[in-house]
């Protein structure tokens, strides 16, 4: 349910798709490019005197234009930049991992949480139910004689305080239900308790490199640093001779 609903995650998609047709330009520069254009104009002329006027019809002229233009050699420049647009694509798809991991990180601290705080509010209650116990126990021994009013009165305290851990407890829950609503989407309802944990790395070397190997955002810094060697690439390549051809006819 995050995952459809994040508003987060809808706004990077569309990132990654303004990304892609980038790249799709920057292919385009592989080819020809035609360029037309077609006007039409007409012109009238007129004389006239004191007494008259007279008006004469002029032309029509329509004038037609098309230019073809054709890099067939700069230096490279054209290739690194779509190399440039690839690696800065890919960028973005990591980095839109990263965000969904994010996402889905924080809806299952926020289901757990939800889980924790029902299970605090339990035991917080359970609590006062036998602080209260040992409060009316107290004070039928007081009644018989047996303790003093400060025992009774150490053990009404220690109800005060169960009664105000409860109400922390419950506005913690409600703190938790609504982070729950808010990333979720819903509300925090028949919950099926704790999920299963997955199986862990057998050493932290073991998850060190596992994670330089499969974290986002380390690939996606990898790959804006080829991104942005090709940069300095279509930069160099900028600094040398090009070769197009180019007809034009009207």
């Amino acid at each position: 349910s995050a995952y459809n609903t994040s508003g987060l995650l809808e706004q990077n998609r569309a990132l990654l798709r303004a990304i892609d047709e980038d790249y799709a330009l920057s292919v385009s520069a592989l080819r020809p490019i035609i360029d037309y254009t077609v006007s039409m104009g007409r012109s009238y002329s007129g004389s006239g005197t004191n007494n008259a006027t007279s008006l004469s019809r002029g032309s029509t002229a329509l004038t037609a234009r098309l230019s073809l233009g054709w890099t067939i050699l700069d230096a490279g420049e054209r290739f690194y930049g779509i190399e440039q647009a690839r690696e800065t694509v890919l960028a973005t798809r990591q980095d839109l991992l990263a965000i969904e991991q994010q996402v889905l990180f924080r809806a299952t601290a926020a289901y757990v949480n939800v889980l924790l705080q029902n299970d605090n509010v339990a035991l917080q209650r359970n609590n006062l139910r036998v602080l209260g116990e040992e409060l009316r126990a107290a004070q039928d021994r007081f009644d018989v004689g047996e303790v003093t009013r400060t025992d009774v009165a150490l053990a009404e305290a220690r109800v005060a305080a169960a009664r105000s851990n409860l109400s922390t407890a419950q506005g913690q829950l409600m703190t938790a239900q609504a982070e729950y609503q808010a990333v979720i989407g819903r509300r925090a309802l028949n919950l099926h308790g704790q999920p299963r944990l997955p199986a862990m790395p057998k050493s932290l070397e073991a998850a060190v490199q596992l994670a330089v190997r499969t974290h986002p955002s380390v690939l996606a810094a990898q790959h804006k640093v080829k991104a942005a060697e090709h940069a300095v690439a279509v930069a160099n390549s900028k600094l040398r001779p090009s070769l197009s051809i180019v007809a034009d006819t009207s």
